[in-house]
């Protein structure tokens, strides 16, 4: 078996891209005779057997556990290379979201996670830090679950200040839902941040009267963080410590489609503007996203990892041609340029002619040297055989070495 290198990593890799956009039913297709169902490209880059050898030993580290290893040891030099690439690439924007976002994974792992009101209900949980209006993914981390020892604050606590730690601008404002939010979180962080909030919150101001639609009241908690009950269709409670108690008019939408406005506070209205990002990067993740069955679970986050790279680049590209192209129109073009940088480089190169010659050509060539006979034998005609004719016989064709009757010879070698 020939090693591999970092040129046939490429190809290989260039051929998961192309897959993510050109799907057939099972990955044996992309190298079918069929026109309407092989690709071309994948074809005359790499091998099907040798394709699929390289991506079942495709390993971020070595495949024998050391003794002492934390649950994402195979996983982890992708992470820490990719977390200070991401940074590198792009300056902070001024709004950003944190929210957790899940990778498909139905199989065994102490780090699956079930989640019944989310779309992918079962997976590994990554925790994303994005830009609010272009989707760019900042930093990351997965979630390994819960901690044997005990640590200070609550898990959101923990997530968030994780991080926010790795922010390079002081001029940034953070946003979370009520699963992070909490009167501590936002007292001891030195940015700007506002959340939704649970109402049971230690700390919490609390605001027992009912409220009408578009009804609001504002109470400064314990520690000067400014919080809000706002009553929409439900009841919503936020918690800011950079807000005041402005005013604005939101445009809501009724059931008859058309749209009123309604009075809304201004950290509210600043909620609903930026706290999209995770889910506009995960928007733009899913749209062509390597959906490949595995057992491994580093595998799948792999793949999630490497449609979060190109979506990151496709967004720098956007910014730096200030060209909007669609998201299609730049992975296309990037896995052809892998596939072809990679073939360059690699050492192991696909052959124009593999697999066994067809027999229908053998004996279409060299008609001459097909000549009758006789065996030592009877045996089976091979040509009556495949009509499901029982005939036997001791003539046997010199070149091809297989039984064929006298009346089969001539029709066989049409």
């Amino acid at each position: 078996m020939k090693e591999t290198d970092a040129g046939e990593v490429e190809v290989v890799l260039g051929c998961m891209l192309v897959m993510c956009y050109n799907r057939v039913p099972q990955i044996s297709d992309y190298w079918s005779t069929h026109p309407s169902l092989g690709n071309i490209s994948i074809q005359n880059a790499i091998a099907r057997d040798r394709f699929k050898m390289i991506s079942s030993k495709l390993y971020f580290a070595s495949p024998k556990k050391p003794a002492e290893y934390c649950k994402t040891y195979y996983i982890d030099d992708v992470v820490q290379c990719l977390k200070g690439t991401f940074q590198k690439c792009r300056q902070d924007s001024s709004f950003q979201s944190i929210d957790e976002s899940m990778t498909k994974f139905k199989g065994r792992s102490t780090l699956k996670q079930y989640m019944p009101l989310k779309p992918v209900k079962r997976g590994i949980k990554l925790w994303l830090r994005s830009d609010s209006f272009t989707g760019y993914t900042y930093d990351f981390n997965i979630y390994t679950g819960r901690e044997t020892e005990h640590l200070e604050g609550t898990l959101g606590e923990r997530v968030v200040n994780k991080l926010i730690s790795t922010a390079r601008e002081k001029d940034i404002t953070f946003c979370f839902d009520r699963f992070f939010t909490s009167t501590t979180l936002l007292q001891n962080t030195d940015y700007a941040a506002v959340g939704t909030c649970n109402p049971n919150r230690k700390y919490l101001p609390k605001i027992k009267e009912k409220l009408k639609r578009g009804e609001y009241l504002f109470q400064c908690s314990k520690d000067g963080l400014l919080f809000v009950k706002w009553q929409d269709t439900k009841e919503v409670l936020m918690l800011s410590n950079c807000h005041n108690t402005d005013i604005v008019s939101v445009k809501k939408t009724v059931k008859d489609g058309s749209k009123i406005s309604v009075p809304c506070p201004q950290m509210v209205a600043s909620y609903r503007e930026i706290m999209g990002g995770v889910d506009l990067a995960d928007q733009m993740m899913g749209l062509y996203e390597l959906d490949r069955k595995s057992n491994k679970w580093w595998k799948k986050v792999f793949y999630r990892l490497l449609m979060m790279t190109v979506v990151n680049a496709w967004i720098i590209y956007k910014e730096k041609t200030r060209n909007k192209i669609p998201f299609l129109q730049f992975i296309v073009p990037l896995a052809e340029e892998m596939i072809k940088e990679g073939r360059e480089k690699a050492t192991v190169r696909r052959l124009s002619k593999t697999g066994r010659p067809s027999k229908k050509r053998q004996r279409l060539e060299n008609v001459s040297l097909h000549l009758p006979e006789e065996g030592t034998t009877r045996r089976r005609c091979k040509r009556c055989a495949e009509n499901k004719k029982q005939s036997r016989t001791k003539l046997m064709c010199k070149l091809c070495d297989i039984p064929l009757c006298l009346k089969c010879f001539a029709k066989y070698h049409n």
